[in-house]
């Protein structure tokens, strides 16, 4: 018989960014279509969003 699994540890916020932050990345998410728009030609390309999400990382 498997080994019961414990309760899943409920997020608390623990890892939670500044709320300046959020909204500075929520301003780059909307600047870069690519990253959300299905119809957007590039939003297939994971290189490309790969490489601006390793950019912004970065910065």
């Amino acid at each position: 018989m498997p080994a019961k699994r414990g309760k899943k540890e409920k997020w608390a916020g623990k890892d939670k960014c500044p709320p300046q932050t959020e909204e500075d990345m929520a301003a780059w998410q909307e600047e870069n279509e690519l990253l959300y728009n299905k119809k957007n030609n590039a939003y297939k390309d994971f290189r490309k969003k790969d490489a601006m999400w390793e950019s912004k990382a970065a910065s």
